[in-house]
C-alpha cells in the first residue's frame, strides 16, 4: 500500500519535491524567527549569557537555560549583528539545513521508496520540533546534531569506518552542549562503539578506543560534573517527581501538536507495544553480535534506554521526570524506530504492518494548519508582542512619580528586552506581588483577568493567542511622600561592591505598601554596566523579610555621559507590622568603576 507512490514519481521528482519543501520550511521558519515575539527563556538566555558574553559554566549564571553552545554562538551573533530577534534564533536557523539534510541521509538507510519519503516529511513537517529551529534555545539545533550523530553511528556499524566514528564523536559532543537532556544517549552510543571495536577483528584497537575516550567519555564526565552541581544547586527543576504519562508522555504531544487527546494516547500505546515486540523479534531470529551491528535496532535501543535512563534518575537519583522539550529527543527515537523496524515483519502474514505507518501522515497536515508567525505552540499563553510596550513606554508618570506597571512573572524578562531594545525609556515591570492592584497599569493572564479588583482598570490591549490583557488605572493610586533623599557629596567614583542610598531602621513603615522612586545619573567603561540598583526589607531580628532588585544591563548596553539615566520605582506589598531595616544600594557586582553623579530616593507610602 505504502510503495503505491513510487508509480507516480521518478526518485530525482520526489528528491526534488523535498529539497523543495525542505526550503519552504526554512523560509517558515525565518518569518517564524523575525515575526513571533521573544519568550521568556529566550529572554532570559539573553540577559543572563548572550548579553553578558558569558556562557561557560562555573564563569556565568548558574541556571538550566545556559544551553552552552546556543549562548555561545548567540554571543557571537549579538556583537556582529546586534540584539533583534532573528539574530538571537540565527543559531537555531542555520540549523535546519543540517536537519533537513541528516533526516534526507537517515531516510537513505530505508529499503522502500514510499517509506524514505514518509519518514522525510514526517521529520520535515513535525511542527513542534520545527519550531525549535526558530527559538533562542539549544532544543532545535540540538536535535539536528542528534540525527546527525545517529546518521554516522549507524553508518559506523555497518561499514567501521574512522571518518564515521570521528563524525559520532564531533556531532555527539556538540549535541551534548546544545542539550545535556542528550548525555544519556551519546553514552549509550561511546559504550556501543566500544563494545563493537573491541569485537571487530580490524587492527587500530587501542587508537579508535583512544579516540573514544579522549574524545567522548571525557566530554561526558565534564558534562556530567556541571549536570550534578546544577542539581546540588536545585536547578534541575523542570519537569516533576511522579507522573510519567501525565508529565512526560503527555506533554510531549502537547509540544508536538499543541493539546492532548484520547487517540494520541491510544497511538503511543500500539506504537510501543509493536516497537518492543518487533525489536525482540529482530533480536531473536539473529545472534548477539550481529544484532550489535544491526542499523535496524540503533533508535529502539535508544529508545528504551533512554526511557530505562528516566526511570533510574527519577527513582533512585531524585531527577524530575522530563516534560515536554526535555524528552522532545524520544520522541524522534520513537519516530525513528517506526520506520526502521517496518521491515522487519515482512511476508504475507504481516502485511498489515505497513499500516502501522499510516497514522503519520498526521503530521504535515498539522504542519499546515499550526503554520503561523505570531506565536509559538509551547509558549503560546506567553505571547505578548512589542506593541503592548509601545502603548505606555512613553508614560513618564505623573505628580513626579515614575509611572509603574506590575505583571506575572513570565513575562518580565520580554518585557524587560522590550525596554532594553528601546534604550531603557520605558517603565519596568514588577511582579512580586501579582496581582496587586495599586500599579498604574497591570499585564494580567486571563486567570486573573475575570476578578473583581479589574474594575479599577481599563482594557487597552489584549493578544488573542496568549489572552494577555494590558490594563491602565482609571484613577491612580495616590502617594504619600515620606521621605525624600538626595545624596550629596557628588559625583562620586567608587569600585566598591555596595553603595548604600539608604540603610536604617523602617519601624515606621510597618503595616504599609511603600513604593521606592529611584532616579539615577552615572556612568562606567563596563560594557554591560552589571550592576543592580536592590530594595531589601529585614526583619527586626536581622533575617530577610523583602528583597527586589533591577539590574542596570536590562536597560542598556552602557552608561555614558550622553546616557547615563536610570529611573525606577519599586512597589513593595503590604508590610507586617513588625518591620526591622530598609536597605536602598547600588550593589556593583563586578566591582567596576562607577561616577555616580545623580541620585535622588523618594519613599512613598501607597494609598
Amino acid at each position: 500500500m505504502l510503495s503505491s507512490g513510487s508509480r507516480f514519481f521518478s526518485s530525482d521528482s520526489l528528491r526534488s519535491i523535498y529539497v523543495g519543501s525542505a526550503v519552504g520550511v526554512w523560509i517558515y521558519i525565518i518569518l517564524r524567527a523575525i515575526f513571533v515575539p521573544l519568550v521568556h527563556d529566550e529572554a532570559s538566555t539573553f540577559f543572563h549569557y548572550i548579553h553578558r558574553e558569558e556562557f561557560l559554566p562555573y564563569r556565568s549564571h548558574w541556571d538550566a537555560n545556559n544551553h552552552i553552545l546556543n549562548s555561545a554562538l548567540g554571543i557571537f551573533f549579538y556583537k556582529l549583528l546586534g540584539s533583534a530577534e532573528w539574530v538571537l534564533r540565527l543559531p537555531n536557523l542555520l540549523f535546519f539545513p543540517l536537519y533537513a539534510f541528516y533526516t534526507f541521509r537517515l531516510s537513505s538507510l530505508l529499503s522502500s521508496t514510499s517509506t524514505k519519503y514518509l519518514f522525510r516529511f514526517v521529520f520535515l513537517f513535525a511542527h513542534g520540533v520545527i519550531e525549535f529551529m526558530a527559538l533562542s534555545r539549544g532544543y532545535g539545533m540540538s536535535m539536528a546534531l542528534l540525527l546527525a550523530m545517529c546518521f554516522h553511528f549507524i553508518s559506523f556499524l555497518k561499514n567501521s569506518e574512522t571518518r564515521d566514528l570521528l563524525a559520532v564523536l564531533g556531532f555527539g559532543v556538540l549535541a551534548l552542549v546544545a542539550n545535556f537532556n542528550l548525555m544519556v544517549s551519546f553514552l549509550l552510543c561511546l559504550i556501543w562503539i566500544m563494545v563493537v571495536i573491541c569485537t571487530d577483528g580490524k587492527s587500530k584497537k587501542l587508537w579508535r578506543i583512544s579516540l573514544v575516550l579522549l574524545g567522548g567519555f571525557i566530554p561526558v564526565l565534564m558534562a556530567s560534573v556541571v549536570a550534578f552541581e546544577l542539581k546540588r544547586q536545585g536547578l534541575l527543576y523542570y519537569g516533576a517527581a511522579d507522573g510519567f504519562w501525565e508529565i512526560s508522555v503527555l506533554s510531549i504531544f502537547k509540544l508536538l501538536f499543541g493539546k492532548t487527546h484520547w487517540t494520541y494516547e491510544i497511538f503511543i500505546v500500539l506504537f510501543f507495544v509493536w516497537i518492543v515486540a518487533t525489536s525482540f523479534f529482530r533480536i531473536f531470529k539473529q545472534s548477539v553480535i550481529k544484532s550489535l551491528r544491526d542499523p535496524v535496532l540503533v533508535f529502539p535501543v535508544l529508545l528504551l534506554a533512554g526511557l530505562s535512563a528516566v526511570y533510574i534518575q527519577n527513582k533512585w537519583m531524585g531527577v524530575n521526570l522530563p516534560e515536554d522539550r526535555t524528552g522532545l529527543h524520544l520522541f524522534i527515537y520513537l519516530l525513528a524506530a517506526l520506520f526502521f523496524l517496518k521491515p522487519v515483519l515482512s511476508g504475507r502474514a504481516f502485511r498489515w504492518s505497513s499500516w502501522i505507518l499510516l497514522p503519520l501522515l498526521w503530521f504535515p497536515v498539522h504542519f499546515i494548519k499550526q503554520a503561523n508567525w505570531s506565536h509559538t505552540t509551547l509558549w503560546k499563553n506567553e505571547c505578548m508582542p512589542e506593541k503592548f510596550y509601545d502603548a505606555i513606554a512613553t508614560d513618564g508618570g505623573a505628580g513626579g512619580y515614575y509611572a509603574s506597571l506590575g505583571g506575572y512573572g513570565i513575562q518580565h524578562m520580554i518585557w524587560y528586552y522590550y525596554n532594553y531594545r528601546n534604550n531603557g525609556h520605558g517603565p519596568m515591570m514588577s511582579y512580586y506581588d501579582y496581582p496587586a492592584w495599586h500599579y498604574d497599569y497591570l499585564l494580567l493572564n486571563p486567570l486573573e483577568r475575570s476578578l473583581q479588583n479589574v474594575e479599577k482598570y481599563t482594557l487597552l490591549l489584549e493578544n488573542p493567542h496568549s489572552g494577555i490583557g494590558l490594563y491602565e488605572r482609571k484613577h491612580r493610586a495616590k502617594r504619600e511622600t515620606d521621605t525624600i533623599l538626595t545624596i550629596k557629596n557628588l559625583p562620586i567614583t567608587t569600585q566598591t561592591e555596595y553603595v548604600d542610598f539608604f540603610n536604617s531602621a523602617a519601624h515606621s513603615f510597618g503595616g504599609d505598601s511603600i513604593a521606592v522612586d529611584i532616579y539615577m545619573e552615572l556612568t562606567s567603561p563596563a560594557k554591560p554596566l552589571i550592576a543592580s540598583a536592590v530594595v531589601s526589607f529585614d526583619k527586626p531580628d536581622g533575617s530577610l523579610l523583602y528583597y527586589q532588585y533591577v539590574s542596570l544591563h536590562w536597560l542598556r548596553d552602557s552608561y555614558t555621559e550622553q546616557n547615563s539615566a536610570f529611573r525606577h520605582v519599586f512597589f513593595i506589598p503590604a508590610l507586617p507590622s513588625d518591620v526591622g531595616r530598609l536597605a536602598i544600594v547600588l550593589w556593583n557586582q563586578k566591582k567596576v568603576p562607577i561616577q555616580i553623579r545623580l541620585a535622588n530616593v523618594v519613599i512613598s507610602r501607597i494609598r
